[in-house]
């Protein structure tokens, strides 16, 4: 199903035109994740589970006038209070914000410019680190309606929702 990606990053512009996402970055992919490495199991009991590892977030974008001010976060250690990601079924017709990323206490941790030949250009992966996150989740009912939000909410100092 087409989406369409927006980056919201406090104090940074981007150069989106979208109605709902005006001067966001336009993102073209992102990806993230967490693991929990499993404790061998004891010989009294069952394997344990150790602390979750939270990967930063990484998107890639074109390179546009958000870039300058991402490269000088990342130089500089600037903290940033709140970066969002908003995910967007690209229906026409009913165009339905599915997936919501709320980050706080954000560090952008790497900057990776790239050019390719042809459309996209030059382009630009960043990674960001967070402290408390803030994922919800969206379904779709058959009507084109959303269902109420799935959330998963984490505070990384604290290791606990």
């Amino acid at each position: 199903m087409p989406t369409d990606i927006f980056m919201k990053i406090n104090g940074i512009q981007g150069e989106s035109r979208d109605k709902g996402h005006k001067d966001e970055i336009d993102v073209l992919t992102w990806t993230w994740g967490l693991s929990n490495q499993v404790m061998a199991p004891s010989a009294g009991g069952g394997a344990g589970a150790g602390k979750v590892k939270f990967q930063d977030i990484s998107f890639t974008h074109l390179v546009d006038k958000a870039s300058p001010n991402l490269m000088l976060s990342c130089a500089s250690g600037k903290h940033i209070h709140e970066a969002r990601i908003t995910v967007r079924r690209s229906d026409p017709t009913t165009p339905q914000e599915f997936l919501l990323i709320k980050l706080q206490d954000v560090m952008v941790t790497g900057v990776q410019s790239s050019a390719t030949r042809g459309p996209e250009g030059l382009m630009e992966q960043v990674t960001l680190n967070f402290a408390k996150v803030d994922f919800e989740y969206k379904a779709q009912r058959p009507d084109g309606a959303l269902e109420a939000g799935a959330h998963f909410n984490w505070d990384l100092r604290l290791n606990k929702p």
